[in-house]
């Protein structure tokens, strides 16, 4: 967040010429604006909990749903593949995954990455393998089987 004209005419109007007292000003006015976005941000958040019925909200207190809030975060995170693929091949994973679905993407990254894969491209990995059954189920499971293609290599060039 920057400062808008009118915080700079402010500040100047209010400093009396003086440098000091005029960032003083405008690091005020910036300070007090992204203390409102950040209080607006948890409002926000509150609001939609209690929407999902994960939270109760009674004048100042706030009850937790347990339940409703485990559902939400196993939903939520994806758990990374503990089992190491047998270094037996090379080979390329590819993947497409649309802007919809970007946790999953960044799941994936993070489980190639586990596995010590070299990124080529953002969307292409290679490494040794073949990968666990467990990821191919998972990928079913979260509806990318599709978008990911995985090619075992013969040999470099």
């Amino acid at each position: 967040m920057n400062n808008t004209i009118s915080d700079h005419l402010i500040a100047y109007l209010l400093s009396c010429r003086s440098l000091t007292i005029y960032r003083q000003i405008l690091w005020w006015r910036l300070k007090k604006r992204l203390d409102t976005a950040k209080q607006k941000n948890f409002r926000q958040n509150l609001y939609r909990l209690n929407k999902k019925g994960a939270i109760k909200i009674n004048g100042n207190l706030i009850h937790l749903n347990k339940k409703v809030l485990t559902n939400y975060t196993k939903r939520n995170n994806l758990v990374t593949i503990k089992k190491y693929p047998i270094k037996t091949e090379e080979i390329l994973i590819s993947f497409d995954i649309p802007e919809d679905k970007k946790k999953i993407r960044e799941w994936l990254r993070r489980q190639i990455k586990y596995w010590n894969f070299k990124m080529v491209q953002k969307s292409l990995w290679s490494g040794f393998g073949p990968v666990p059954k467990d990821f191919k189920e998972k990928l079913k499971e979260l509806g990318v089987e599709k978008n990911i293609k995985i090619f075992k290599l013969n040999k470099k060039l």
